[in-house]
């Protein structure tokens, strides 16, 4: 049996948007000249704001400023139901 490869995920992502921006493959895109830096998103909780915020630009403008990270960085709150639900009290 073979082994299971653990892949890279972020790693593969990074190296995919390197090969977007040396030209190797991918899509023509405009990006941002060294003098002129792309505005950081917009420190916000609205989802609105970041939506129109990623709608006008690439991640591949920020890729001097990506970092790989080791560890979790967000963690989920969603709660998962083991059973059945209860009934509301005004059902029989």
């Amino acid at each position: 049996m073979a082994k299971k490869r653990t892949r890279n995920i972020g790693a593969e992502i990074l190296e995919g948007l390197r090969e977007i921006k040396r030209g190797e493959v991918g899509r023509v895109s405009v990006t941002n000249s060294v003098d002129n830096p792309p505005d950081l998103p917009p420190p916000t909780d609205s989802i609105e704001e970041l939506a129109r915020f990623w709608d006008s630009h690439e991640v591949t403008e920020f890729e001097d400023q990506l970092e790989e990270v080791s560890e979790q960085v967000f963690e989920s709150k969603r709660e998962v139901a083991t059973g059945p639900r209860p009934k509301p009290d005004n059902e029989t």
